[in-house]
């Protein structure tokens, strides 16, 4: 079985797609593999526009320091993978404040 949601609102940088396996069980991916489908449900009205200079910045950087993070937390799994919780930290961490300004 395997299920995964993807927090896309917030974030416009690379995704991680977390699978559980039984014990002793791999699993070997490469950028190029498909993996399985995607389904995107609308929550509002998108309208596109141009970034400025400094949105593009801005979104550089901070792709640039989340992945920094996501290097420091990395974690060598039993099975010899790299495993990062960034992803995860960050997602709760966003949820939580949002919950504490309602």
């Amino acid at each position: 079985m395997l299920v995964v949601r993807v927090e896309t609102d917030w974030y416009t940088h690379d995704t991680e797609f977390r699978y559980v396996l039984q014990a002793g069980e791999g699993i070997t991916i490469t950028p190029h593999l498909p993996v399985g489908q995607v389904m995107f449900l609308p929550r509002e009205e998108v309208s596109f526009r141009d970034c400025t200079a400094a949105e593009i910045e801005s979104i550089e950087a901070s792709h640039k320091e989340f992945l920094g993070h996501k290097a420091a937390a990395a974690q060598p799994t039993p099975y010899g993978l790299t495993y990062s919780p960034q992803y995860l930290r960050q997602s709760r961490a966003q949820r939580d404040a949002e919950e504490r300004e309602r």
